[in-house]
């Protein structure tokens, strides 16, 4: 059952440790999940109990009644919580929406909002009672680094944000007012430089245009009222216009060196081609400062990362989070309780929740990054070459009445997601050509269960495994990846080509040990300096074994490795509002998943994003 038990504590209860209390009770129903609306923070030998609601404790509602009635009158529980009346007692549970805004709030008050700059008392630890200055942010940690200056000495100390009482609030740092002034310069400088013309006409044009792309964007409905109104006569001349003023945008976008040279509807003269060689010079000069504007920028945007957040060796860094989209899809299908969550119509919506859901968790978790959601397409290359491949996969339940992976891929542009994929080809291929590719020089977090992606993991690509089940989670960088599998990660195809991949449906070397394999890999390197090497060493059934397996490690090799392959893509198209309607329709309460792509503020959220 996703509800809680409320159970009320003694004033011992009350007054004990929150871990011991929660020990104890979990003791007392054999493991059941208990929760303490409260953080303890520990330095040193110093602790401080940060409680949100004191004298109740709340046990995950499993279980029949009577166990909990056990916990009534004991050393820390007083009573259960039950449903008024005259009846036989029944406990009266909580939705589990509950103990998370509670959650929620409790965070929300441990983290007390404390920023670079603020002056802050330390509460706990040998410093307890000093002021301090907040000098580096450290979010993923619930940490801040402060300067303390003493008599004596000074000392930058490492301090949970839990352990500090705020007393002054920073007022912006002229830094960032700087920051914010060069940044703003090098965006209008950028677009002055690249649509400058000394042609009014042109640039006359272009401003129609953008008024009239304005009225697409943000009224969509006055577009249509232009058609059914008494305007419709103008509007063949209009759409004449915007036709013009299209192709003229597209000269700026895509840099035809010409644009800047058009003057009317007539051809250029021959006689002025020395003219147009001359001013093509000059644009490309042109070109070149935007080009060195645009490095600029970026430029810009790292040191205002660097001014909020200093680079901590060990904390995770990303750019890019690629989620690989059917994996994530399927395993919200399958996931206990998901396939029960329908709407009034009747339509399903589990995969939808859960996966934006599970989206959402990792836009909380790297707010800077950007969003990329990979679609399988077909598997036919593959399965030419070997026509068992992924034969063991039973179709999913029947979906006729509502497409959920359709209404995914119409809501995500509104949320800032975007989207990749080839109809030829698979999302690991897909995912693979980005972060080789396009990608390569950023930081990039692949977000699977697959572990095909581990022959990608490098100095700036890792994977995230999410936790199923008893599983934890786990990042697999470089250094993890060898510590699991034995092997660096270009090695990981040629091992797992003799694993074989049961999901797949590709077999592997029967019954020869994991670790007999990953020792032949180190020593000679791939499949093939594998059998090339005669296989000396091994016993006379691992070599008869390993030869037999020939012809299919050599298929999975090939079927397992990742090819570049073209891309196609959504880019997003942020849309608060439409996004909202969406979840509306299908039942979804909207305010947790719209919170968590673009915080509580998402009625500021720009139009689109880059």
């Amino acid at each position: 059952m996703n509800s809680w038990v409320v159970l009320e504590l003694t004033v011992r209860g009350d007054k004990e440790n929150p871990e011991e209390v929660r020990a104890a009770i979990q003791k007392s129903l054999s493991g059941c999940e208990v929760y303490i609306p409260a953080i303890e923070t520990q330095v040193g030998d110093d602790s401080i109990v940060h409680y949100l609601v004191k004298g109740y404790a709340f046990a995950r509602y499993d279980r029949e009644d009577k166990q909990y009635f056990r916990l009534e009158n004991t050393k820390y529980v007083n009573t259960v919580l039950t449903t008024p009346g005259k009846e036989r007692r029944k406990v009266a549970p909580v939705e589990h929406s509950y103990i998370e805004t509670m959650q929620d709030k409790i965070r929300a008050e441990v983290n007390q909002g404390i920023g670079v700059g603020d002056t802050v008392r330390i509460c706990t630890g040998p410093y307890k009672n000093i002021t301090a200055q907040v000098i580096t942010e450290i979010p993923e940690e619930r940490q801040v680094q402060v300067f303390v200056q003493l008599r004596s000495k000074e000392a930058i100390l490492l301090l949970p944000r839990s352990g500090l009482e705020v007393i002054d609030r920073a007022p912006l740092s002229p830094y960032f007012a700087r920051l914010g002034y060069l940044r703003a310069w090098a965006q209008m400088a950028k677009v002055v430089l690249a649509y400058s013309t000394p042609h009014e006409r042109l640039l006359d044009l272009y401003r129609k245009y953008c008024m009239v792309e304005a009225w697409q964007v943000r009224g969509r409905r006055l577009y249509s009222y232009i058609y059914a109104s008494s305007l419709v006569g103008q509007h063949e001349e209009l759409l004449q216009r915007r036709e013009l003023l299209v192709q003229v945008e597209d000269w700026f976008s895509r840099g035809r060196r010409l644009s800047s040279f058009i003057f009317s509807d007539q051809l250029i003269p021959e006689d002025r081609l020395e003219v147009i060689e001359a001013k093509r010079s000059e644009l490309e000069r042109v070109l070149k400062i935007e080009h060195r504007l645009q490095k600029l920028s970026q430029e810009v945007e790292d040191i205002g990362r660097s001014l909020v957040r200093k680079k901590k060796e060990g904390v995770m860094t990303v750019q890019n989070v690629l989620v690989d989209g059917f994996n994530l899809a399927f395993r919200c299908f399958y996931a206990p309780g998901m396939d029960s969550l329908i709407d009034s119509q009747g339509r399903p919506t589990g995969v939808l929740f859960g996966f934006l859901k599970s989206l959402g968790a990792l836009k909380k978790r790297f707010p800077e990054a950007k969003f990329w959601v990979a679609w399988d397409g077909s598997s036919q290359r593959r399965k030419s070459q070997y026509p068992d491949y992924k034969g063991n996969r039973k179709a999913t339940k029947s979906e006729t009445t509502f497409d959920q992976i359709d209404a995914l891929r119409k809501v995500l542009p509104s949320l800032g997601v975007r989207q990749v994929w080839n109809p030829e080809e698979e999302a690991d291929d897909v995912i693979g050509t980005m972060v080789r590719g396009d990608l390569k020089d950023q930081d990039n977090l692949i977000f699977s269960t697959d572990r095909d992606f581990m022959q990608l993991v490098n100095a700036k690509t890792r994977v995230l495994f999410p936790a199923v089940g008893s599983r934890k989670e786990v990042v697999y960088d470089i250094e993890a990846v060898e510590k699991n599998m034995g092997v660096p990660p270009e090695k990981i195809v040629d091992l797992r080509a003799f694993y074989g991949d049961s999901s797949d449906n590709l077999p592997g070397v029967p019954r020869v040990p994991k670790k007999v394999l990953q020792s032949l890999i180190q020593a000679h390197g791939s499949v093939k300096g594998v059998y090339a090497s005669g296989l000396s060493g091994l016993t006379k059934i691992q070599y008869d074994r390993l030869r037999s397996a020939e012809p299919q490690v050599r298929i999975n090799l090939d079927l397992m490795s990742l090819v570049d392959v073209d891309v196609s893509r959504i880019d997003p198209d942020v849309d608060v509002k439409s996004a909202t309607e969406v979840l509306q329709g299908l039942e979804i309460k909207p305010e947790p998943i719209i919170e968590a792509f673009f915080g509580k503020a998402s009625e500021s959220v720009p139009e689109a994003v880059a």
